[in-house]
């Protein structure tokens, strides 16, 4: 990885998930901010600029959907590579996330925590 790692935003209420993504993308070499709802991930989001997010839609506080709009009206949170890590797979929660330009949307059940890391890695051009 190059000298100055990535910084990937999680933004995920089940803590277990979060902290096991954490590992995870640690072990990468990736620079890891962990938050667990929409208000601490937005408020996250906005202190660290981080070159990924990757955040659940249904949280308390605010919800993950809201919560990219609000970032997408940003002048920096405009091109932000956000992908969406969620139960939720039904048209109209993908349809609202892509509207707003999440790059990727996973369904937890479809995917597992080695899979989903490798497509930040890709995303973001990290061996």
């Amino acid at each position: 990885m190059s000298s100055t790692p990535k910084k990937i935003l999680i933004v995920e209420d089940d803590r277990i998930l979060a902290s096991a993504l954490r590992a995870g993308l640690e072990e990468e070499g990736f620079e890891v901010v962990e938050t667990h709802d929409g208000l601490e991930g937005l408020a996250a989001a906005k202190k660290y600029l981080p070159d990924l997010t990757l955040c659940d839609i249904s949280m308390p506080k605010m919800d993950g959907l809201t919560m990219l709009e609000q970032i997408r009206q940003t002048t920096w949170g405009q091109y932000l590579t956000v992908m969406m890590l969620t139960n939720l797979n039904d048209k109209e929660n993908i349809s609202l996330a892509l509207k707003n330009y999440a790059f990727r949307y996973f369904v937890k059940s479809d995917w597992d925590l080695s899979q989903i890391i490798q497509e930040i890695k890709k995303e973001l051009k990290v061996k």
